[in-house]
């Protein structure tokens, strides 16, 4: 009886990592930015594509905000 709850316990737990996702935060450096044509963007796309969930905010320091 042990053995089968211990089991059971087991393919609980284990389901529930098959659903788990690994979530990336890419930053760029400065003057940068995270466009698709940029290597952050080309980087992004390829680990979205890997089932990855990917995050590029764009930091104070990029091309495009210039210290906010």
């Amino acid at each position: 009886m042990k053995i089968k709850s211990l089991i059971l316990v087991f393919v609980y737990f284990f389901s529930l990592n098959i659903f788990a996702q690994t979530g990336v935060i890419l930053l760029h450096v400065k003057w940068s930015t995270t466009k698709s044509g940029s290597p952050i963007g080309k980087l992004a796309n390829v680990l979205n594509g890997k089932g990855f969930v990917v995050v590029t905010p764009e930091m104070s320091w990029s091309r495009n905000r210039y210290y906010d």
